[in-house]
């Protein structure tokens, strides 16, 4: 720890504290006499930006050798936990957070469950924040803020009834229950007043009742899993803990709820399990991943700023990558509708837009390139998602049917109608025109003479007339 303090100190008297520094990792090769079957590794990695290496020769093989396995561990994209195919990390940029850690007792009924929240907070959690926020003083980063609440909640239930595996001697839940218990729990976890409009992640140690502890976590191939936590994408995750016997609390013999109360040693496990599923969504995975060869001297559970460095790179491919992907998106649906007003509002804010994105690919620090990516973002979605583009002289042909065809088509079926009869009427041509005209007379002249018994009835009438 010291000689990486000391090799921090010399990068920074060298470069100085700037935006120069972030992204750069300074490599120093140190002519040992150790042997070959030493038991100490040869390759230590600091957790500021410097690395050094013990080797007896500095033969170009060997040194070609260890730079491409450097080249490879910094390019890569940051490893799943466990293998897992699925990215679990948060599609949205660099923002800041509101870390919402809560205790979840599943049936108070059965036990009381309380916890050392200062004690948690400072010695398991704020070591690993704090390590985010310090960022700002390895020369142009930026820190990250994170807002730490706790509260402690009553009540949750299963999807399905936790089955007892005889085994494992303990109840076993399998992942894809997991899957579903945000569904079956209106949690109100949420609670706090989130003036900043940060990004809210929220993380839960659940605590089953009494009679289902103890408790296995088992994964997608019905395995025990290591850790008994579950993450889901954007919202954060869920890990079962079952309090042992020496967190209960003495009470009077006549207690009718036993009671618990958990301290930091407790709950180092369901920390650590916290700790990962953030590094999850946050997508800060590297330090768990160095090669068993290298030795990390740095503190366990920080993170490190060449990780930080890593981590702030990616941040910059997502959002530039985001910010592309939503030009392209409004670039097609005016290519396809190009009946769609386009103000020079939207034309303006789609060209800044692509200048910051150009800016951001181009160039320069870390620090600028994100805040140039935020900015590509922001004006790429503002464009996109334009009140004008919506605007009440814009209507798709669906709606254009749905709202005239109600008046146009009682009159059309009339004209039509009148159409055809008019049409048929001119095929019988003059002659027939003539027999119809004859007809039509005499059955004028009849509908004139009248019936017989009209004749009769009528000179009847008559008479009675001339007789008063």
């Amino acid at each position: 720890g010291d000689f990486d303090e000391a090799l921090h100190q010399r990068g920074l008297q060298h470069a100085g504290a700037g935006p120069n520094m972030a992204g750069h990792l300074r490599i120093y090769f140190l002519m040992s006499n150790r042997s070959i079957a030493d038991t100490h590794a040869k390759v230590h990695l600091g957790r500021y930006r410097t690395m050094w290496a013990e080797t007896n020769s500095l033969s170009a093989i060997h040194v070609r050798s260890f730079l491409d396995s450097v080249t490879t561990f910094f390019t890569s994209p940051p490893p799943r936990l466990g293998g897992t195919l699925e990215d679990v990390s948060l599609t949205s940029g660099f923002e800041e957070y509101h870390i919402s850690v809560t205790l979840l007792n599943a049936n108070p009924d059965s036990r009381i469950v309380d916890w050392d929240v200062e004690g948690v907070r400072h010695h398991l959690l704020q070591p690993f924040i704090d390590s985010l926020a310090v960022y700002t003083d390895a020369g142009g980063g930026r820190p990250v803020d994170m807002l730490l609440d706790t509260q402690v909640l009553y009540y949750g239930v299963f999807p399905e009834e936790p089955q007892y595996d005889t085994r494992l001697q303990a109840h076993v839940l399998k992942a894809k229950m997991m899957q579903r218990l945000l569904l079956v729990n209106d949690w109100k976890l949420n609670t706090f007043v989130n003036h900043r409009r940060s990004k809210n992640l929220n993380f839960v140690v659940y605590v089953p009742s009494d009679r289902h502890c103890p408790m296995v976590l088992l994964d997608e191939e019905e395995r025990p899993s290591a850790s008994p936590s579950f993450v889901w994408p954007e919202w954060g995750g869920v890990t079962l803990l079952c309090p042992s016997d020496d967190a209960q609390v003495r009470q009077e013999v006549n207690a009718s709820v036993p009671r618990f109360y958990l301290r930091p040693p407790d709950l180092t496990a369901s920390v650590a399990a916290i700790t990962m599923q953030l590094r999850q969504l946050l997508g800060i995975m590297w330090s768990l991943s160095i090669p068993l060869e290298w030795h990390y001297v740095g503190t366990v559970g920080a993170v490190p700023y060449w990780e930080m460095d890593l981590w702030h790179r990616q941040l910059i491919h997502k959002m530039i990558a985001q910010a592309v992907h939503t030009t392209m998106k409004l670039d097609q649906l005016l290519r396809r509708l190009p009946s769609m007003p386009l103000s020079d509002s939207i034309a303006y804010t789609m060209t800044r837009g692509v200048e910051y994105l150009s800016k951001a690919v181009h160039g320069g620090f870390y620090a600028n390139a994100i805040d140039r990516a935020q900015v590509a973002v922001k004006e790429s979605e503002n464009a996109f998602y334009h009140q004008s583009l919506l605007a009440q002289i814009y209507f798709p042909q669906e709606h254009m049917l749905a709202v005239y065809v109600p008046f146009f088509l009682p009159a059309l079926v009339t004209f039509l109608l009148g159409f055809i009869h008019v049409w048929k009427r001119s095929r019988v041509g003059p002659a027939n025109d003539e027999e119809s005209k004859k007809s039509g007379e005499e059955t004028e002249k009849e509908n004139d003479q009248g019936t017989p018994q009209e004749e009769w009835a009528s000179g009847a009438k008559e008479e009675g007339k001339m007789d008063v």
